[in-house]
């Protein structure tokens, strides 16, 4: 008999989440519930969907009691992640290129807290973020904007597999550009401790498939299809512009057009983009 009231609360248990299901949330969002059944404190439940990832933190001391307990303290953050779809933009062999949340805080200051990073971003004087506080402000914007205009952005980059699977090794920008000529800008950006592993290259891959609609995960409704995509980058960013090479972009010189600044530009048409990818020497990826 000892075990039979912790079934018998895991029965009703699933007959609430059933019924909240029907009531409150998609039918797919049965996957949060299922997630926050088996979790543990400190866990943090990823649970993607075409086009949509939740995630929900679990910090709870009572998560280590009943699923019913489980599912009483989870159900406010459950029903937030259900109002809030988190988009999945595109994957890679390797990667997800997805919006920001609040709990990417840290992960967004490793990459833009890093001055070797933030040497090659911006207008001048270009400064790293300086601290937690500051990247949680900026995030906050980041992640306005996403909800602003869903179709361009600077999106969050993680990996798809492995021991670090989840992590967020970078970010990916496919954003228009001010004026009339309707010009979108694709780039990238890697936290240092990731770079060497061809993820740039392969987030920028990624990038110029959605913009041309070679690829697609979960398409944000009106996203437009591009014929052309430009990169801007640093004289000195050598390592970059490796990549716009690998990518196939053609170099057109520099411009002083963007941003009041002299800047290297590449570009990209979309009967390039079917063309095979040209050989370029080792560089940062």
């Amino acid at each position: 008999m000892r075990w039979a009231l912790p079934q018998i609360a895991f029965q009703v248990g699933r007959v609430a989440v059933a019924r909240a299901v029907a009531q409150r949330l998609a039918p797919a969002d049965i996957g949060v519930f299922s997630g926050l059944l088996r979790a543990r404190r400190g866990d943090q439940i990823v649970v993607p969907f075409p086009g949509v990832v939740h995630i929900i933190p679990v910090s709870h001391s009572v998560f280590d009691s009943s699923p019913v307990m489980k599912l009483a303290w989870a159900w406010p953050d459950a029903c937030a992640a259900g109002r809030m779809r988190l988009m999945e933009h595109f994957r890679t062999t390797r990667l997800i290129a997805r919006d920001w949340t609040d709990g990417d805080a840290q992960a967004a200051f490793d990459i833009y807290g890093r001055d070797e990073v933030m040497r090659w971003l911006g207008v001048q004087p270009r400064r790293a973020v300086p601290s937690l506080t500051h990247m949680r402000e900026r995030l906050d914007l980041m992640i306005q904007r996403a909800r602003d205009e869903p179709e361009y952005g600077l999106w969050a980059v993680s990996l798809r597999t492995g021991p670090a699977a989840g992590a967020v090794v970078g970010a990916v920008l496919l954003s228009r550009l001010p004026g009339d000529d309707g010009d979108v800008e694709i780039g990238w950006h890697l936290n240092p401790d990731y770079w060497g592993n061809g993820y740039a290259t392969e987030a920028g891959r990624g990038v110029v498939g959605l913009a041309f609609g070679l690829q697609r995960a979960g398409p944000v409704s009106g996203r437009p299809l591009l014929d052309r995509v430009i990169a801007l980058v640093d004289p000195d960013n050598v390592r970059s512009q490796a990549v716009c090479r690998r990518l196939g972009m053609t170099h057109l010189g520099r411009t002083d057009t963007y941003y009041g600044l002299s800047l290297e530009l590449f570009e990209l048409v979309r009967t390039d983009a079917t063309q095979p990818p040209k050989r370029v020497g080792r560089g940062a990826k």
